[in-house]
């Protein structure tokens, strides 16, 4: 990356925040014109990132969990996604997404199928993987110290939390705002007494990250829950396959057993959102 290289973060939940970002942007170079309430803000943007001459830049699509949000009109929208109040478009958002050889866009998602279907044949999809212990463990003693005799817990207390970042910060905020009455190995006793004591823990947000957005500072159930929301939301079969999946043990569910008499087909349809979100996983 060159050192004048414009880096700009942009929230993608929505079409709101989406234009807002590209208002941010507007009026941090600033644009000739942007100042006019009839601006076509996100057409003077895009021509600005696509002209070569004004330099490289990096644009971060955060949380693009909803291909709607880019893909689909304010028509086919305007039921289900907030409106903008910046202004409107017939054309989807996608078309204001620049291609051009001086810019780079960079998108988060928790959503395969969305990833995939912004980044298009020519990007490429890189999986963020749950952290080895090693990780995991240098994540942990961030925010709750533990020696080499408490070393045994802080392993095992990863490998309850599967690795999961969210998960660990709030597991190490939880125990270093109660210290020190409670310390990781309470924590870990706690959390495998019961499921309700799982949800319980993992619902806190004790976390106050000032560095994440202020409407994502989400507990991980209720991260959770968000993807199974827009799942419900879009697809029913999926929630009710997953519905039927917590009814058994969360590991080695033969498929053939929910399968059932379903067609491959529907069945293949109904399993796709829940690997596109890693609520599941499949295994040879």
């Amino acid at each position: 990356m060159e050192p004048q290289t414009l880096v700009v973060w942009i929230h993608a939940s929505n079409p709101t925040r989406f234009e807002q970002g590209y208002r941010d942007i507007a009026n941090k170079i600033p644009l000739p014109g942007c100042e006019d309430p009839k601006a076509d803000i996100l057409q003077l943007v895009c021509a600005w990132l696509s002209d070569r001459k004004n330099g490289q830049w990096l644009i971060i699509l955060d949380n693009a969990d909803d291909d709607d949000v880019f893909f689909a009109t304010d028509e086919d929208t305007a039921s289900i996604t907030q409106k903008s109040d910046i202004t409107s478009h017939t054309r989807p958002l996608e078309c204001f997404l620049p291609q051009t050889p001086n810019g780079t866009i960079l998108i988060t998602s928790r959503n395969r199928i969305a990833a995939i279907n912004l980044v298009g044949t020519h990007g490429s999809i890189i999986q963020v993987e749950p952290m080895d212990e090693e990780d995991a463990l240098a994540l942990l003693n961030t925010g709750v110290s533990f020696d080499e005799s408490g070393k045994a817990d802080a392993k095992a207390l990863v490998q309850a939390l599967e690795g999961i970042p969210l998960a660990i910060t709030h597991a190490a905020a939880y125990i270093k705002t109660r210290a020190p009455m409670t310390t990781v190995s309470d924590y870990l006793k706690l959390f495998r007494d019961s499921e309700t004591n799982q949800v319980r823990l993992l619902g806190k947000n004790s976390l106050k990250d000032l560095r994440r957005d202020h409407s994502i500072r989400h507990a991980v159930i209720a991260t959770w829950q968000i993807s199974f929301t827009q799942i419900q939301k879009t697809d029913q079969s999926a929630a009710d396959l997953l519905a039927l999946m917590s009814m058994f043990d969360r590991q080695g569910i033969p498929i053939s057993l929910l399968r059932n008499s379903t067609c491959r087909l529907d069945f293949d349809d109904s399993l796709t959102p829940l690997l596109s979100f890693s609520l599941v996983r499949v295994d040879a």
